[in-house]
């Protein structure tokens, strides 16, 4: 028997990245029900990204803390000649950069933004989304760190009423995603559900979910992992 058989699970990641996490689940033996609780889409101006790629060599790191905004900045062609030494929140992040002919120099051992941030030195160049975490840069700035932060993407909601049917377990990989979820569903309280890393598992429990599984690695395989350990122990008791 599958370990996760007779379990539905709504996964709510970008639809371009949905199938990372519902390819696996299902493998496993579960019903993964894909309904994108956010939107990527690009930023009103390409114009600060644009000027900061004429003046790459004036910096010291180039830090990225998500997938998007690694493909983002890429699709800007920047010259890999010119590029400082790079830093990644996490393993798919620095994956993402090895595609593109980039050895990380920084993999922030928490997977967090604060933990990258207390890496850094020197001048910063972080491409990042609206809204984004404010942890980097607060994290580097502590360190004497000169931080810019051109938007390279936004994240959209898919808006009110979204129809979503019953489930046993909802998955999330960001905090936003969270609210966005709380905004266009709503939420029943104690309703079960796995997330990603700490600063997600906050913005669940603040929404009303019941974090049943969450990941000592803030990566998918290990979300993934967490909640098979979790089915597991659900079987025994």
């Amino acid at each position: 028997m599958k370990p996760l058989a007779g379990l539905t699970i709504l996964v709510t990641r970008p639809r371009r990245q949905a199938s990372q996490l519902a390819g696996p689940l299902r493998r496993l033996g579960a019903r993964a029900i894909v309904r994108p609780m956010i939107e990527i889409r690009p930023p009103r101006s390409w114009a600060p990204i644009d000027r900061e790629l004429k003046r790459l060599s004036r910096y010291d790191a180039l830090v990225f803390t998500s997938v998007n905004a690694v493909e983002a900045f890429w699709s800007r062609r920047p010259d890999k000649n010119a590029m400082p030494k790079a830093g990644a929140i996490g393993p798919a992040t620095a994956g993402a950069l090895r595609k593109h002919g980039v050895r990380p120099s920084w993999v922030a051992n928490r997977f967090t933004a604060a933990a990258l941030g207390r890496m850094l030195r020197g001048r910063v160049l972080h491409p990042t989304s609206d809204p984004h975490s404010p942890d980097l840069a607060r994290e580097a700035r502590r360190r004497g760190c000169v931080v810019i932060e051109p938007i390279v993407y936004r994240i959209g909601s898919p808006g009110k009423g979204g129809r979503v049917p019953p489930v046993d377990l909802v998955t999330f990989a960001s905090a936003q995603t969270v609210r966005n979820y709380e905004a266009a569903v709503g939420v029943t309280r104690g309703q079960p559900c796995a997330c990603i890393g700490p600063i997600t598992a906050r913005a669940a429990r603040a929404a009303g979910f019941r974090v049943i599984a969450r990941p000592r690695r803030y990566t998918i395989p290990d979300l993934i992992d967490a909640i098979v350990t979790w089915k597991r122990k659900q079987r025994r008791s």
